[in-house]
């Protein structure tokens, strides 16, 4: 199993938004260094409070300078909002600035002020997503685009260039309803997941048997599962619950659920070993390829005690877990 960091970037009042951009950059460093194996990056708009990362594509093309072997995960960019040509232009480059380091998660949106802001109907956004895949995939082959669908229509277009990685970079999609979920094993999409919508286990298990149902049913090889959790390692859940609360609190999850039903359902909290323990136990159960962890969901936990509970993650939970 791999493990990522997740980032949404939300700025809480009396947050700099340049030094929240600069504390994220150091602490995705910080992660190539400790060894994790992604670092995802969400794209929202028009809600600082939730997130103020509207390009996630320019922060990956940043952070390609500043590691080293990390790849760098879209999580998500909300297709529906922009021309699919466009995006499949930007990617292809980010790929090859990052050499070979990008993986490309997409989803429909989740949020209609999105979709408001940007003049887009919000009833058209699945079948947006649906014609943006289609066209993602032809325009990173060597043929001319030609594409007449119900939104867009491109005629003999050289999308240039080309990603590094072939056929593309893979591409994953965010799937939090059952349509989508069934949608993305159709297609041999690979899964993105989130404990927060899906609580483990009954509503996250069902929901990911959905996903492996439709891709068995195309005898889909590349069916891969991403999840994520909020994570926070410390001496003891009390020491998690002093410095983690707060951020889950301003999460739009944490607005409507508690703490305590969040760090049964959603969370990973507590020493290392308890750490060690939960991620075996959904292991055993999910069979994830990767664990994708969120250990700043509402932004205001301090950007050193965020170095500090992935470093100790990194140290004393990986190596226990990474043969799982």
């Amino acid at each position: 199993m791999q493990f990522g960091v997740f980032y949404q970037l939300p700025c809480a009042p009396g947050q700099s938004v340049p030094q929240r951009y600069r504390e994220t950059f150091e602490q995705i460093a910080h992660a190539d260094q400790l060894g994790f194996d992604s670092a995802w990056l969400a794209e929202a708009h028009f809600d600082a409070g939730f997130s103020t990362m509207p390009a996630p594509l320019v922060v990956a093309a940043a952070l390609s300078g500043r590691t080293q072997r990390i790849r760098l995960g879209i999580g998500v960019s909300q297709l529906p909002l922009h021309n699919p040509v466009s995006v499949a232009e930007e990617a292809a480059t980010v790929d090859i600035v990052t050499g070979g380091r990008l993986d490309f998660g997409i989803g429909r949106g989740t949020w209609n002020h999105n979709f408001d802001g940007f003049g887009i109907p919000w009833e058209e956004r699945t079948t947006r997503l649906e014609e943006a895949v289609d066209i993602l995939e032809q325009a990173w082959t060597d043929a001319p685009l030609t594409y007449h669908g119900r939104h867009y229509q491109f005629e003999s277009v050289t999308v240039v260039p080309k990603p590094l990685q072939q056929p593309g970079p893979p591409l994953h999609i965010a799937a939090n309803s059952p349509s989508t979920a069934e949608f993305a094993g159709r297609r041999g999409l690979r899964l993105l997941m989130a404990a927060p919508i899906h609580p483990w286990p009954d509503d996250f298990l069902t929901h990911l048997g959905r996903y492996r149902d439709a891709a068995a049913k195309q005898a889909t090889e590349n069916a891969q599962v991403s999840a994520v959790f909020f994570v926070f390692t410390a001496q003891d859940r009390a020491a998690v619950r002093r410095q983690m609360a707060d951020s889950f609190a301003r999460h739009p999850i944490g607005q409507r659920t508690t703490y305590e039903a969040a760090e049964e359902n959603m969370a990973i909290f507590g020493n290392p070993q308890e750490c060690i323990d939960r991620i075996a136990a959904v292991q055993q159960r999910a069979r994830l390829d990767s664990l994708i962890c969120s250990f700043n969901p509402g932004g205001t936990v301090l950007h050193e005690q965020v170095k500090v509970a992935m470093q100790r993650f990194a140290e004393e939970v990986l190596p226990s877990v990474r043969g799982l």
